[in-house]
């Protein structure tokens, strides 16, 4: 398994938003896209904490990405509003979203980890 340790900061988000979307491109580390064709791809989002540089608990929400270009490497996490479940962040603070790519062969990769804030409404 190959993992991108470098972190990206993106954001702030604010509580109770739904947009903008989570947009990604996956390439490895050695260089080039990573091929989605019949790949399944999650977003993984947990609390981040600043100060130790750590997760924090359990997930907070996960749910699949939308694949833009399979072979470029693209997708998109859309924020969803209580369909069927709630998945904006509601506490503002620091989070970290990670993909997760599971090729069709089973094999699960993990993507670069982004952090983003949510502030007060």
């Amino acid at each position: 398994m190959n993992t991108v340790a470098e972190l990206v900061e993106i954001g702030p988000f604010f509580a109770g938003n739904t947009g903008p979307s989570l947009d990604f491109i996956l390439t490895w580390d050695t260089g080039g896209y990573v091929d989605l064709t019949e790949a399944d791809v999650q977003a993984l989002i947990r609390r981040w904490d600043p100060r130790r540089k750590v997760p924090i608990g359990p997930a907070v929400t996960s749910g699949p990405c939308d694949i833009a270009s399979a072979k470029g490497g693209e997708v998109t996490y859309e924020w969803t509003d209580g369909d069927p479940i709630d998945t904006v962040p509601i506490d503002p603070g620091w989070y970290y979203v990670q993909i997760e790519v599971t090729d069709n062969r089973g094999r699960l990769q993990l993507g670069q980890r982004a952090i983003f804030e949510v502030l007060p409404s």
